[in-house]
């Protein structure tokens, strides 16, 4: 059970912890004064799930500082497909706050090197189409990721931008063969694995969990 409060006042109570969530802070915070952020958790209500979900704060929290024009965080929208052998298409849109006329959107798709593969400009309400030619795909033994870039523009000047990383590849079903990764039949091997980290708890460490997925990879799993 999750609260968030500003100065003694609750903004925010929250009743599960496995989903992020965020807390406007526009408004409440008092100028020119000290300010008391507080985040709170409590678990006291136990036992609460099949096995240890944790307790305490066990991920990370940020505060975010946005200019008044403003894109807002996860809101790029990313979307993949095949047209034609080799030919692809990237329809990408992102959500913005307080725009103004004429302000627009710049997206930038990058590759792993930081080289930019395509780009292209479209109005704050409008979706934006890329087309990309013989894109390196991801694959389950060739995780390799584009990313791509927003800008929100005015005359020419960034007032804010986000990243996303993106894979291009095919995903097809079928009753009969199963599961398919660009073009190619792949059998999936999967493991039911919890967010915990064993004897070292719930609070997440990158190089723990990169040990843990390169030993389920080692083992044999995709």
């Amino acid at each position: 059970n999750a609260e968030v409060r500003l100065n003694g006042e609750k903004l925010a109570f929250r009743p599960y912890g496995y989903t992020n969530f965020y807390v406007d802070l526009t408004g409440k915070l008092r100028a020119n004064e000290e300010n008391t952020l507080e985040v709170i958790a409590r678990n006291a209500d136990q036992p609460n799930s099949r096995w240890y979900s944790g307790a305490g704060i066990y991920r990370d929290v940020w505060r975010i500082d946005c200019p008044q024009s403003h894109l807002v965080t996860d809101g790029l929208y990313l979307s993949v497909r095949e047209l034609s052998d080799g030919l692809w298409q990237l329809t990408a849109g992102a959500e913005s706050v307080e725009a103004a006329a004429g302000d627009c959107l710049e997206y930038t798709l990058l590759d792993a090197g930081g080289e930019t593969v395509a780009a292209v400009s479209a109005a704050v309400e409008q979706s934006a189409v890329l087309t990309v030619e013989n894109p390196h795909l991801w694959d389950v033994d060739d995780p390799y990721c584009h990313r791509v870039r927003v800008r929100l523009l005015r005359g020419g000047q960034t007032l804010d931008q986000l990243e996303s990383v993106c894979g291009f590849r095919t995903i097809a079903v079928s009753p009969d063969q199963g599961f398919f990764l660009n073009h190619r039949r792949v059998v999936l091997h999967g493991v039911a694995l919890h967010h915990d980290l064993g004897c070292l708890g719930a609070a997440f460490s990158l190089p723990a969990a990169r040990r843990q997925l390169e030993i389920m990879k080692d083992m044999g799993a995709n």
